[in-house]
């Protein structure tokens, strides 16, 4: 197969090819990562999110191995953020808890619900369109406390149904992404509320930080991965850049200067005028430090890319390509192989980063589809 040009824009950060770690273990330190590991592995729901090989892609790509993380089952909803809202939740109930009764309670006594009667009075906030405010919502009902999700009018209605079914207050708002953060805001203060975000204007945030950790989970898993197939690179896609963080930080705890080089990969269409989906300026700062170069990519070759591929997971489709394209395309090119040290023997990770909550009107026998099976594509 021929790998068509998709890649329409490249920018290197770091020009000796090694991305700079500095900030990350400032924002994210091993103890962190290793104790939301440690939590967020003993939850009854959770289970490691496999890793895909696509050998047609990697033998096309003239790589060694070409890996997808399928993140579109994680805890049921569907997403690579699933991880870190409901942590921080958690996290947050603890704290709230420890000023009542003098001492930090462990999180699976919250989830226990051990302190249902003190926590029912607690309400978190939350503004997404996306699996975040799911994640946040789950976090609530484990914990046991209230939740409001603040949705942009263009929120499809089966994400909205979601988190009603996670017994959270959808409020839909009239405007975009940024409109209803600023109403969640606004709201919070006024009623007493506690936001959990993953877009903040200070890094330093403990509820950033503790969602940083519940994303780290997914390095954790990866590097459990025989040394031989570690990644050589990881393709994520800049608009979920805090994932994007989180795995440079937890790949810099273990490997230390052997970890993979971080490539960001953005859509054509990303940050246009109207679409709301702009990186926070905090974020993108963290970004050009952790990882080595971003790339730019025209989405429209996903479908015939994807067409090639005889069995593929039901996420893996749209926007939860874009990462595995922009590895695709930076493959391609013999100049983007020069500058990110892409060679025949390259190992590529990418991310499913989305499930099922951001595609509109799912049908149930849509869903019954997303139970794939775990292996080797073929």
């Amino acid at each position: 197969m021929q790998l068509p040009d998709v890649v329409v824009d490249a920018q290197l950060f770091s020009q000796n090819g090694d991305s700079d770690p500095g900030r990350l273990s400032g924002i994210l330190s091993a103890p962190m990562a290793e104790d939301a590991f440690s939590e967020i592995s003993g939850w009854p729901e959770y289970a490691p999110s496999p890793i895909r090989e696509l050998p047609s892609l990697a033998q096309a790509a003239g790589i060694g191995a070409l890996l997808y993380k399928d993140e579109s089952h994680r805890l049921g909803l569907g997403g690579a953020q699933a991880l870190g809202g409901a942590y921080s939740v958690l996290r947050l109930s603890a704290e709230i808890l420890a000023r009542q009764i003098g001492s930090h309670p462990a999180l699976s006594s919250i989830r226990n619900g051990a302190y249902v009667d003190a926590l029912r009075r607690m309400t978190v906030a939350v503004a997404s369109d996306d699996p975040f405010g799911l994640s946040v919502a789950w976090g609530a009902k484990s914990a046991g406390c209230q939740c409001r999700v603040f949705v942009p009018h263009s929120a499809p209605s089966t994400l909205v149904d979601r988190i009603a079914e996670l017994d959270a207050e959808p409020i839909r708002i009239d405007g975009d992404e940024a409109a209803a953060k600023r109403a969640c805001a606004v709201a919070a203060v006024s009623n007493d509320w506690h936001v959990v975000t993953d877009s903040p204007d200070d890094s330093a945030q403990p509820r950033f930080q503790d969602v940083l950790a519940g994303y780290s989970v997914i390095a954790s898993e990866a590097l459990d991965v025989a040394a031989g197939s570690r990644p050589t690179h990881v393709f994520l896609p800049a608009r979920t850049g805090q994932i994007a963080i989180a795995l440079a930080a937890r790949y810099q705890h273990v490997l230390g200067n052997r970890g993979p080089r971080l490539v960001l990969v953005r859509s054509q269409n990303e940050n246009r005028p109207g679409n709301g989906r702009g990186i926070p300026s905090v974020t993108q700062d963290i970004l050009m430090q952790a990882a080595v170069a971003s790339v730019t990519v025209d989405n429209r070759f996903a479908g015939p890319i994807l067409a090639t591929l005889h069995e593929r997971p039901h996420g893996m489709d749209g926007d939860a390509f874009t990462g595995t394209l922009g590895a695709l395309g930076s493959a391609a090119s013999p100049a983007l192989r020069d500058l990110l040290g892409i060679t025949k023997d390259s190992c590529i990770l990418t991310l499913g980063d989305l499930g099922v909550a951001r595609i509109p009107n799912v049908s149930d026998k849509d869903l019954d589809r997303t139970k794939i099976s775990v292996g080797k594509q073929t």
